[in-house]
């Protein structure tokens, strides 16, 4: 292993046992939601998120052993892996703006829009789709994903969609009027920044 890889199949190993634990917890978690029909969409895209994540961590564990073992590692376990690592920050994401416009403390006054939720999720996709190019275009052995041109406009991509989540905030915060709802959304405001 070169300098800057040393430790992270350890860490890979670790997160694996730490997300096993967190997956079966939250399947569990998620099972009794199911049986009394209460789960919340918001609850499914964190699920995604959990999941994308562990198959992330248990495939770089993987390929970091092989690594070891053979010093070529498993490629497509760690270009897959990347993938899913993608593939769970866009749920997070989604999520985050989703919280930020107020979706679970409006949801039960009024519905989100049909062509805002479709304009999201194909942006979302979109943000996706340059993560899988910028992924097939780079050198397997090169780690920095920031560095290439399609890499620059996902980053100028993910700055839109923070600014777009503080701005949804604002305007949640500003629209609500119970003090409560409020308070948190002032806290998630605080704690996603």
């Amino acid at each position: 292993f070169s300098v800057d890889e040393q430790g992270l199949v350890q860490l890979f190993l670790f997160f694996t046992v730490m997300y096993s634990f967190l997956f079966g917890l939250f399947g569990k978690l998620l099972y009794q939601l199911y049986t009394q029909q209460t789960v919340h969409i918001l609850v499914m895209i964190l699920a995604l998120a959990i999941s994308m994540e562990f198959m992330y961590v248990l495939l770089e564990a993987i390929h970091g052993l092989a690594y070891a073992n053979n010093g070529v590692g498993l490629e497509a376990f760690q270009a897959v892996g990347e993938v899913c690592d993608a593939g769970s920050n866009i749920a997070v994401m989604a999520l985050l703006i989703l919280l930020a416009k107020g979706w679970t403390t409006q949801a039960t006054q009024e519905k989100i829009p049909q062509q805002w939720l479709t304009s999201v999720a194909a942006g979302l996709t979109g943000f996706f789709g340059l993560y899988v190019l910028e992924r097939v275009s780079r050198e397997m052995d090169h780690k920095f994903c920031y560095d290439s041109g399609i890499g620059a406009f996902a980053l100028l991509i993910r700055a839109s969609l923070c600014v777009y989540f503080l701005w949804c905030l604002k305007q949640s915060y500003t629209d609500e009027t119970m003090l409560h709802r409020r308070v948190f959304l002032k806290h998630f405001g605080f704690a996603a920044a």
